[in-house]
């Protein structure tokens, strides 16, 4: 199921009057997330982000629901 997810969110279509673009890759166990702003949009640091994903096992699913926190460079 959780590799279903993924694969949704990497097929929407491309959109020209879209202000952001997300792409979700997949390497060995990890999820990388990548989210692109465009035409001089720029990530929003003031408002409280969220991420919220379910991950799963042989036994049980269960969703997760993180704060996300920008690192500085």
């Amino acid at each position: 199921m959780f590799l279903m997810g993924v694969c949704y969110g990497q097929a929407k279509p491309a959109n020209k009057d879209t202000k952001a673009k997300v792409e979700a890759v997949k390497f060995g166990d990890m999820i990388d997330i990548t989210v692109l702003p465009h035409n001089g949009y720029k990530w929003n640091t003031d408002y409280p982000s969220t991420l919220k994903f379910s991950v799963c096992n042989e036994y049980e699913c269960i969703f997760v629901i993180e704060k996300i926190k920008i690192k500085k460079d």
